[in-house]
């Protein structure tokens, strides 16, 4: 019996003359390696807030501030002896601006876990009352301390 399959002609590995790469394996390598890099790599978003650091963390400055504004829980804010709610700022900040009748600094004291969003809120508060600076203060923790 004779068989009727035909053989597909493949080359042998000995019949290779000339030692060669193939692209296809090539350009495999080069996406995964590209895969590899863009999925690893860290992104920075463009728009945010630029901070400078001290150099020193011993290293402490005094700062003559006009008005002390304490952000307790939640978002209630203590100001000269008063009680506010981050709706109703404006108007005492805007007060003490016309009290003052120079530049005002406000020394923002608030505690670690306050949202950003408050932060904010209070630093463009300040903003459009007229405030021209804005220091943030916290204390240490006591755990940090010992």
């Amino acid at each position: 019996m004779k068989s009727r399959l035909k053989t597909f002609n493949f080359p042998i590995s000995s019949e290779q003359d000339s030692f060669g790469l193939d692209f296809a394996p090539l350009l495999d390598l080069c996406i995964i390696a590209g895969f590899f890099v863009w999925l690893s790599s860290h992104f920075t978003f463009s728009p945010g807030i630029p901070v400078v650091l001290p150099q020193m963390q011993n290293q402490q400055t005094g700062v003559r501030c006009t008005a002390v504004l304490t952000v307790a829980e939640g978002d209630v804010l203590l100001l000269e002896g008063a009680r506010y709610r981050l709706n109703d700022i404006s108007l005492a900040l805007r007060a003490l601006v016309e009290r003052e009748k120079g530049a005002v600094t406000l020394l923002l004291k608030m505690d670690k876990r306050t949202n950003m969003e408050i932060f904010l809120g209070l630093c463009e508060i300040a903003d459009a009352s007229g405030i021209k600076s804005v220091h943030v203060a916290s204390e240490l923790n006591k755990a940090m301390n010992h």
